[in-house]
């Protein structure tokens, strides 16, 4: 079933909605990634949950392995290659790797500065594999500051969610 997934996956195509059509084709094409891996990882919870895959979770909790039959899953959250666009914050890169045997056969990363994660943020999606697979749950994202947005006038009675 895994291999049918990934072999979904790697053929998927997206139907563009009207207002991405209006942008360049890189922005196409980054929507069109994100919302593959949107699939692709709903998919891998809702096939992981029917299987009722057993997880094991390092002492850290940035690493996870989960067995079946000739297949092996892993799910890590590395220190990002990257440095954060706030002062003190962390970058992770979540990995999802899936071998047959000793053979890799699968591999995907995501990159998250959580500094500028918040709530106006694009979906994350190994991050919420990540989270499900070790935690139990997709994390709520920090609500975003609007204080700063142009329009945004706390002499009319403007409030930010986040402050």
């Amino acid at each position: 079933m895994i291999k049918k997934i990934i072999e979904q996956y790697e053929k998927k195509e997206v139907k563009l909605p009207d207002w991405i059509k209006k942008y360049g084709e890189t922005n196409q094409k980054e929507y069109q990634t994100r919302e593959i891996q949107n699939w692709l990882v709903d998919t891998l919870i809702e096939h992981f949950s029917k299987e009722n895959f057993e997880w094991s979770v390092a002492n850290s909790k940035d690493f996870a392995l989960a067995v079946n039959g000739n297949l092996v899953f892993v799910v890590q959250r590395l220190r990002g290659s990257y440095g954060s666009r706030y002062s003190g914050s962390k970058t992770y890169d979540y990995l999802l790797t899936i071998f047959e045997g000793k053979k890799e056969i699968f591999s995907l990363r995501n990159f998250c500065d959580e500094g500028s994660f918040d709530s106006h943020s694009f979906r994350i999606p190994l991050m919420d594999l990540y989270d499900i697979v070790v935690v139990g749950k997709k994390r709520k994202p920090p609500t975003a500051h609007v204080c700063g947005l142009q329009g945004y006038n706390p002499m009319l009675g403007d409030s930010c969610p986040a402050c």
